[in-house]
């Protein structure tokens, strides 16, 4: 979560989104070797698309800042199959409680001050994203912890949640209303829609 949340620190938020979806076969290699998942065509070319929509978006942003190789560690890519071998052991909800506890505690021991001078003089106000982000973040981890226990595979789930950049698209055309290169949207996004259909073929 730390080195995720650093790939957000720099002036170009897209770019990460590529570097973050090098997770995809990492994790389908892993979930392949320790929990002997599918290897079929539908889900090879399912990936290979919704990676190739991923790079086509964002192959404009060259621009690379020192934070971008926060998500190309190995321990980021570890994560996921982690997390899939422990939900498959340990309730979610209490997965989280303890995951969560114990990331804020050792985040508190290593920058205690930090941590205490954030927290003064301040209202309600300045921490009302916070908490809806941080809602937001356990709802995310709960669907995908879930599926896992629902016997998802975890390269099929780890490629699925890749396609969040999307999601920014669609904030940046309602919200922010940013219309240019609409067309290169549009296709990227169909593309993705296709690989996760094929992804959830046998």
């Amino acid at each position: 979560m730390v080195l995720y949340l650093k790939s957000f620190q720099v002036k170009n938020i897209r770019f990460s989104s590529i570097l973050q979806s090098v997770s995809v076969p990492v994790s389908v290699f892993l979930g392949i070797i320790f929990f002997r998942e599918s290897t079929s065509l539908f889900k090879f070319v399912g990936i290979f698309l919704i990676l190739l929509s991923i790079v086509s978006l964002n192959y404009k942003n060259t621009v690379l800042e020192k934070n971008h190789f926060a998500d190309a560690l190995p321990v980021f890519y570890l994560a996921f199959v982690l997390d899939n071998g422990i939900v498959l052991l340990v309730d979610p909800l209490i997965y989280m409680f303890w995951v969560f506890l114990l990331t804020a505690f050792f985040g508190f021991l290593l920058k205690p001050l930090t941590v205490i001078r954030s927290l003064k003089g301040r209202g309600f106000d300045a921490y009302r994203l916070i908490i809806v982000s941080g809602i937001c973040c356990r709802l995310f981890n709960l669907f995908t912890y879930n599926a896992y226990r629902l016997d998802a595979e975890v390269g099929k789930v780890d490629t699925i949640n890749n396609t969040q950049v999307f999601l920014i698209i669609l904030f940046e055309f309602f919200i922010l209303r940013h219309r240019t290169s609409l067309k290169r949207k549009i296709f990227t996004a169909l593309l993705a829609y296709a690989g996760v259909i094929l992804l959830g073929m046998r």
